[in-house]
Order: C-alpha cells, then structure tokens, then sequence
C-alpha cells in the first residue's frame, strides 16, 4: 500500500491526516497498529494513473452527432440553452399550459406543477439517452404544465472537456437558472430528479442554504450519493466487482447469473469507467466526501422517491435498501413518540432482476416512475404547504 506521508501527499494533508487519526483516537477511542494489514488493500485512486482505454476521434464525433440531435429535439420542442456566470449550462422550457381549475369554479391553489429539473448520469451525449424516458415517461401525462430543466455536466458526457465545475459552481448555477426563469411561488415547490451521478448534484443543492428549503420533491434514480462513504460505488466502477462481494447481486450464484454480471460490468467499463474524460473527472476533481446524501439531511416535509435496481452492477442495492428501512422506522418511532424526525419518509420503487440504468430504456419502468410521481403530487395537492 500507499502510505499517506509519502512524496505523493503535501505537509498539508499529512497535518490533516494527523488532526483526523487525532480525533478518531481521543473522541471514539480506535487506535491504529504500525505496519500495514495485508487483509486490506488500500485504494488510493485520487493518486494513482487515470486508467483510461484509447477511443478514436470517430467515438467522439458520433456522440457529438448524437448530443446535436438531441438539442434540435429539445429547440424544437420549445425549449432553449442558457450559460451560467460560473459555466454551469442547461436547457429550459416554461409551462404551456396551466391546469383546469377545480370542481367548485375557483381557482385552482397552483396553477401549473412544480418546476421539474433533471440531472443526468455518466453516460455518452450527457442528457440526449434520457430525452425518451422523460418526454414519453416521466412527464408524459404533465409535459406542458411544469417548466422543465435539463443540466449538462460535459465531463461525464463524452465530450472533450476537462473543465469541471465545483459543488459552489453547481449551486450557484441552478440559483440563477430559477432566479432567471421562475416567479416567487415556483421557486419555493422544487422537485428534483437525478439518475445515477446526477443524484450527487441533487446532494450539493440539498446541502445548499439557498436552496434545501425550496424543495417540494426528491426523485433519485439508481443513485450513487446514498452511502458513498461505502466502498462500494467507487470500486465497482472505477475498479472491478470482487468475486466475494456477492450480497447484492443475488442471481451471481449460477452461470447465466455470472455471464449477465459480466456482460453488464464489461459493457460498464467500456462505455463509461475507462474513459480519459470521466475518469480524469472522477479521480482528480471529483469530492466523493461532499456528495453523499445522509438521508436525515433531508428537510422532513419534502417527498422522496427512490428507485433502485436491485441486480445494480454499481450501487450495492441491499446496503441503501436496509438504510432506507431503517431510516423509516426511526422517521415513525419520531412521529409516534411526537417528537421532529430527523429527515422524511422515503418512499421505495425496487426492480426486481435489473440492472443499473435499467429503468432509462425500459417504458414499463417509465411508467412506475410516472405513477409514483402523480402520487407525489396528489399529496402536495392535498396538504396546504407553507413555507
């Protein structure tokens, strides 16, 4: 292993370090053996060589090709590209149409749905895959009557770009996108959807003292914010599964369990961990310890959905399925007992024998979604929110 006072740190770190092993030996009492145990192995990726594959320029232009499609889709259908101060780009599209008024001829309480925002996973052309999922899934039975946001992140997109924002750049971005585009009363009922990495942006903007109080939903995809201090996440994609790691890929135990999990991490590793961009990303500018969502950080009266699949090649699905339980039944022990709970109640959608990024081309999938999102909504509707 890599010890932490080597040529490769600074004198900074090695004090931090310090300070860290410090607090870990006076406040929780865990002391550290010299030497070095062989049953760990450590992974020091924020030091090591990206361990990208090369890709011809003709990868590149294709998925180019495919991002330019896409954005005369998204012009086409009304909605038009905006640059930030601090370089965070995304696309808009206001509400159309306003909702019907109510039965008793009064205006309706909201007269168009909360503002929907999207952020996309590591995937090639960054959010043209996901186009389908939400125009024919998602926000199919409600496209006109919501503003809708798309937000780019080009180095987890394919694109040759090493410019990565901060969280503080993020934030600030989605600040200025609805202070530009969206009156008083939207800005303060937001829901927010995030597939795979993109719900570690939705983890910035819960953090965010500007935005956490605004939020009416949570919509998390496969995400991979939820117990990122586990190992999990950052092995099975910047690294490979280990054979003893079987908890949450239940059908691994016969053959065709085995070759589908091969297949799946291949094609993982192909598309995705082992390209220059993202894994430059991913290992020199990415904070993996400002980007896990504690599920108590949560503000109590937001609503939250959470998808998982539970054959997911990255996410350990098992793990973040006994947190959200668990989670849950202190949220109720709380309620009963008549005291704040620390966080909402989650609300779970489990695929059973799928893979991560499943529910992106499956339209049963899009459905489920679709269905969980009406009741997110039928619940804001039926409970006077106030801020």
């Amino acid at each position: 292993g890599i010890h932490y006072s080597t040529i490769q740190s600074t004198p900074e770190m090695n004090q931090v370090l310090e300070q860290f092993y410090a607090i870990l030996k006076n406040q929780a009492g865990l002391t550290f053996e010299e030497g070095k145990n062989i049953n760990f192995v450590p992974r020091c990726f924020t030091f090591e060589k990206v361990n990208s594959l090369y890709r011809p320029y003709g990868v590149y232009a294709s998925v180019q090709l495919m991002r330019f499609s896409a954005n005369c889709v998204l012009y086409a259908l009304g909605f038009r590209r905006f640059n930030c101060e601090r370089g965070l780009r995304y696309w808009h599209r206001p509400a159309t149409k306003q909702l019907s008024h109510s039965s008793n001829g009064k205006r309706p309480v909201q007269n168009q749905l909360s503002p929907f925002f999207f952020f996309h996973g590591i995937a090639p052309g960054g959010h043209a895959p996901y186009l389908p999922m939400i125009f024919l899934g998602i926000l199919r039975n409600h496209f006109q009557q919501r503003d809708i946001f798309f937000f780019e992140n080009k180095p987890i997109s394919y694109a040759l770009c090493m410019d990565a924002l901060s969280e503080e750049d993020t934030v600030h971005g989605v600040i200025e996108a609805i202070n530009r585009h969206l009156n008083k009363a939207s800005a303060n009922r937001l829901t927010l959807c995030g597939h795979s990495f993109g719900s570690c942006q939705l983890t910035w903007i819960v953090k965010s003292p500007q935005l956490r109080d605004r939020l009416e939903s949570l919509i998390l995809l496969d995400p991979v914010s939820i117990l990122l201090s586990e190992p999990d996440v950052m092995i099975n994609f910047l690294y490979t599964r280990p054979e003893s790691n079987e908890e949450s890929y239940t059908c691994s135990n016969t053959l065709l369990g085995k070759f589908i999990r091969f297949l799946n991490e291949t094609k993982i590793h192909l598309v995705a961990s082992s390209e220059l961009f993202i894994e430059h990303y991913l290992r020199r500018n990415f904070a993996w310890y400002n980007s896990e969502l504690w599920l108590e950080d949560i503000p109590p009266n937001v609503k939250v959905l959470v998808c998982l699949a539970d054959q997911d090649e990255i996410v350990n699905c098992k793990k973040i399925e006994r947190e959200i339980l668990q989670h849950n039944r202190l949220v109720a022990e709380a309620s009963k007992n008549g005291t704040f709970p620390a966080g909402p109640r989650i609300e779970l959608l489990l695929w059973k024998d799928v893979g991560h990024a499943h529910c992106v081309s499956n339209p049963e999938r899009w459905r489920e979604i679709r269905d969980a999102i009406d009741e997110l909504d039928c619940y804001w509707s039926k409970n006077v929110h106030v801020r």
